[in-house]
């Protein structure tokens, strides 16, 4: 898949997920985790930044460029956003 097909497939999955998300009334918060090095959802078209705020109680963060980030990969290294997760879990406890 070439970067451009990619870029418009990472578009598409983001707004799909935002319709069915805010469609469905989702209640619960939602935390979307990028990084400035993922090529398959680049930081750069604003995309998760754009679609997040149609999610009630969604926030997005992305990541900055580090040792630790591999591009999209990071999404498989709990041990670089763990913290964010933890944070998330305790803002939601009853």
């Amino acid at each position: 898949m070439g970067q451009t097909t990619g870029n418009v497939a990472a578009t598409y999955s983001l707004r799909v997920v935002a319709q069915r998300v805010f469609s469905r009334g989702l209640k619960a918060p939602l935390l979307a985790i990028n990084t400035a090095d993922d090529i398959i959802n680049p930081p750069e078209l604003q995309i998760l930044e754009r679609e997040i705020k149609r999610v009630p109680k969604g926030r997005a963060i992305v990541l900055p460029l580090s040792d630790r980030t591999t591009g999209h990969g990071t999404h498989t290294q709990a041990a670089v956003w763990k913290n964010y997760l933890v944070e998330l879990l305790k803002e939601t406890e009853r």
